[in-house]
């Protein structure tokens, strides 16, 4: 059987058919004349090769077998038919329970998803949130275009630049780099100078756990280097680190500000011309750019770093 040589209207037309035993009642239901009725039974009689409805004995119109047997098909064929033509891609967060996957970094989970999480608790409690962290080997980068590409995950969060035409972005929020010491460091006691900074053993935090990071970047520039001494791959764990040792280490500040008391750090401005800053972004592809859901997730990421971070 061919579907695009059948007309949908013959669907309709057999269930009034089927349902009102009658030419002149189906035509009526179907707001048609009943010759254009009578047109339609026998176009129907030629395809299911059976006459459907027949006269019995008292002059009324009856079911054949085959037509009993079509009848219990017919509605639910054009309920679902009725579900196909008339579906909205709509999303309605308190009944929702999408899953959804956003890759970022544990700097960017600390700051956000507590908070996110206590709205949704409230807007919508069935969502899940997968929160995957970015690849060890590929460039934060390249990490998040695969994986958006491929529909590995719905969203990246983190520092972002130069992207593929077809991507998005939205700026959420700046942050700079502010370097850190433990209370009492013998080194600092009279504060933090470029002397100081050059001779002490640093900690970098490196995803892939290679390369140089942006203090660097800037040492160069002035023809410098420091001792890294300690690479690792967690933000959150650089100030417990740093806390019982007398490494420093430059991170972002408002995870410093977070653990300064609790961990019992000093902060001092890097001793560099200028600061260090950043711009944290969310990321996403063009084929889920209008899926309502993740348009729903994204604004609500926005509000919360807009009034809350």
């Amino acid at each position: 059987m061919n579907l695009h040589q059948l007309d949908l209207n013959l669907l309709l037309a057999l269930d009034l058919l089927l349902t009102e035993q009658s030419v002149t009642l189906a035509a009526e239901k179907a707001g048609i004349t009943q010759p254009a009725m009578s047109n339609t039974l026998r176009r129907l009689r030629e395809h299911f090769q059976d006459p459907l409805l027949v006269k019995s004995s008292q002059g009324k119109m009856i079911l054949t077998d085959q037509a009993l047997r079509i009848a219990p098909l017919v509605k639910p064929a054009l309920y679902h038919v009725e579900q196909v033509f008339s579906f909205k891609n709509e999303f309605v967060p308190f009944t929702s329970t999408q899953h959804f996957k956003i890759l970022t970094n544990d700097y960017i989970e600390c700051l956000v998803f507590p908070n996110l999480l206590n709205r949704f608790a409230v807007q919508a409690p069935q969502v899940v949130l997968d929160i995957l962290s970015f690849n060890k080997i590929e460039s934060d980068k390249i990490n998040a275009i695969n994986q958006l590409e491929s529909g590995g995950v719905d969203l990246a969060i983190g520092k972002f630049e130069e992207l593929p035409a077809s991507f998005h972005k939205q700026v959420l929020f700046e942050d700079r780099l502010v370097c850190i010491a433990r209370q009492g460091h013998p080194a600092l006691q009279n504060g933090l100078d470029l002397e100081t900074f050059l001779q002490l053993k640093h900690l970098l935090i490196s995803i892939q756990g290679i390369g140089l990071g942006a203090i660097d970047v800037e040492l160069a520039k002035q023809k410098l280097k420091r001792q890294i001494a300690y690479y690792t791959r967690h933000f959150l764990l650089a100030p417990k680190l740093i806390g019982q040792s007398d490494l420093i280490a430059c991170i972002p500040q408002r995870i410093a500000d977070l653990f300064a008391d609790t961990e019992q750090l000093q902060l001092h401005p890097p001793p560099l011309p200028s600061e260090v800053t950043f711009t944290v972004s969310q990321i996403w592809g063009a084929f889920k750019h209008k899926d309502p859901a993740l348009q729903w997730l994204r604004n609500e990421i926005t509000l919360l770093f807009h009034n809350r971070l």
